[in-house]
């Protein structure tokens, strides 16, 4: 996968979430909106039917004694076919007349509490089946006397709400499709050099991986020829050294923890500077022992000690001061 196919991929993937967001917010305004739209509109036809009824009632006659009253019904449901049923019902919610004659979706006591909510004489309802707008018709008190109410079905207002969002999802698809290509057309024209930059990266790699044995071979034979020279005079080196200070030539160290195998310690100077200072610390019997010959300046000189010794020689080899008393050592440290 290009460089370029996953930047826009992802910007198509931006894209998607941004349509989607929007194409839901849409879907949910729509439907408020229509909502209000279809209230409003059954809200005006049951105010233009409510209007003979209120006219009789206001003279204190019922609003059964008007003649045309199924007339007045058939002409106001015939304004809209998606209206499901037109009824005039009486205080207590009881039918007086309905247009067609279908049952009523809503009762009395939910009547009585959407005029209590209403106002101008405006009330709706709405329930799981039907949505309600109606018109409240007064006596010649002022008291409600009757009530005419306009039924939409819900299942018309759902499936015009499906149709809508289809068109919104059927636009958000297009629109969504429409910005991916020109983002793709942009970012093509816009990484154009970073683009052929890693084309030519790309094809460099590939000539490698095709060459990788007989490049491998090659390298490595060379770093063992320069490791082999390196070495040479690394050696060189050493032994121009130890000979320039008169030492055996320095040979590099093996690996793991190192132990010497002989020391050259110079005893007859420090015997020299403490020889006093023995004679008068240190006991009769040590003049007798036999450390008296290895205490000897010339001995000490003389004869090299190996470090890696067991004996006594050994030790002093080590530590000359370990064979001494404690007392001689102080005097030997203050010399």
């Amino acid at each position: 996968m290009t460089f370029l196919v996953r930047v826009w991929l992802a910007l198509t993937v931006v894209l998607a979430i941004v349509v989607t967001i929007l194409a839901v917010l849409v879907k949910l305004q729509h439907e408020a909106v229509y909502s209000q739209l279809v209230r409003q509109r059954l809200s005006v036809i049951a105010a233009a039917t409510a209007a003979p009824f209120r006219s009789v009632s206001e003279l204190g006659l019922t609003v059964a004694t008007v003649r045309n009253a199924q007339e007045l019904l058939n002409r106001a449901w015939q304004t809209d076919p998606a209206i499901s049923n037109i009824v005039l019902l009486d205080a207590a919610g009881g039918v007086i007349l309905s247009v067609p004659d279908a049952a009523v979706p809503f009762s009395g006591r939910q009547m009585a509490r959407a005029m209590e909510e209403g106002s101008n004489s405006q009330w709706s309802l709405e329930t799981a089946t039907a949505l309600v707008s109606g018109a409240t018709i007064p006596d010649e008190n002022d008291e409600p006397a009757a009530a005419l109410a306009v039924i939409y079905p819900m299942n018309e207002l759902r499936t015009h709400n499906h149709l809508i969002s289809s068109h919104i999802r059927l636009s958000a698809l297009a629109l969504l499709a429409g910005f991916s290509a020109l983002a793709y057309v942009a970012l093509r024209y816009r990484l154009r050099p970073a683009i052929r930059s890693l084309d030519d990266i790309a094809s460099h790699a590939e000539d490698i991986v095709e060459d990788d044995s007989t490049l491998a071979a090659r390298d490595f034979a060379d770093f063992r020829a320069t490791l082999a020279a390196g070495t040479a005079k690394y050696r060189l080196a050493t032994s121009k050294l130890a000979a320039l200070i008169g030492a055996d030539p320095v040979r590099a160290p093996p690996a793991g923890p190192q132990v010497p195998t002989s020391s050259r310690f110079p005893i007859a100077p420090w015997l020299s500077r403490c020889r006093g200072g023995l004679r008068r610390s240190l006991p009769p019997w040590w003049w007798g022992s036999p450390y008296r010959s290895v205490l000897s300046p010339t001995a000490a000189s003389m004869n090299p000690l190996p470090s890696n010794s067991t004996n006594a020689q050994g030790l002093l080899a080590a530590s000359p001061m370990m064979l001494l008393p404690a007392r001689s050592r102080r005097v030997c440290r203050s010399t």
